[in-house]
């Protein structure tokens, strides 16, 4: 049997007692019977941790462990376009790993030029790397100051770009809506983030929270 989470823990009769808290935003942006977006913040008082899912990363500068078990996405976006031979140095995992993170919180990077279709299947024809997927397909070429868009996302917390687009500036009701819960969420005394993307635990506080909205 499915429960609904109250929109707060505040005076909530939970089955976890006082061992979490928590704050529902939402739902924002689009019709609600349309789809919409949503997100609860648990805050666990013993471990001085808030717990979120979407709202707020923290983007490491080195690609994750798990990734070099398998470097070909590294390998792929480390290439500066589709007619570049494999790279596989440090420097080019890291490479690839930063492109990714541009790609992911993004809508429309300024990082790179997109290539016509036309062009796009012809140097795919001549790709050096097809065993990396897509039989060679890479239908853009980076831009010598794509390094700029990742120190722009890349330490301390922030609210993911496309987010930001897309939903989360839909207009004054959902504002204000935002801003009510972020004011909800400083009032806890956490130190630390642990999101669902990119980096783990990750230092923290109510100002840092508060900032990443400004």
């Amino acid at each position: 049997r499915l429960h609904e989470l109250p929109r707060s823990s505040k005076g909530a009769d939970l089955p976890w007692g006082s061992e979490l808290e928590h704050e529902v935003l939402g739902p924002v942006g689009k019709d609600p019977s349309t789809g919409a977006f949503c997100e609860v913040a648990m805050f666990v008082p013993r471990l001085r941790l808030l717990l979120l899912t979407d709202l707020l990363i923290s983007i490491p500068r080195s690609p994750p462990d798990i990734l070099l078990e398998d470097p070909r996405p590294l390998l792929f976006h480390a290439r500066d376009g589709p007619l570049e031979p494999i790279e596989s140095d440090s420097q080019a995992l890291q490479r690839g790993w930063q492109r990714i993170v541009i790609f992911s919180l993004f809508f429309q990077s300024g990082a790179i030029n997109v290539q016509g279709v036309g062009e796009a299947f012809q140097d795919a024809s001549k790709s050096l790397a097809p065993e990396l997927g897509w039989a060679g397909l890479l239908p853009w070429t980076y831009r010598e100051d794509w390094q700029q868009a990742f120190e722009a996302v890349s330490g301390g917390v922030l609210v993911p770009p496309i987010l930001q687009a897309l939903v989360l500036n839909r207009g004054e009701r959902d504002a204000q809506v935002l801003r009510k819960f972020v004011e909800d969420v400083s009032r806890w005394p956490f130190e630390r983030m642990q999101s669902l993307h990119f980096d783990g635990l990750t230092p923290c506080g109510p100002g840092e929270w508060t900032s990443a909205f400004r």
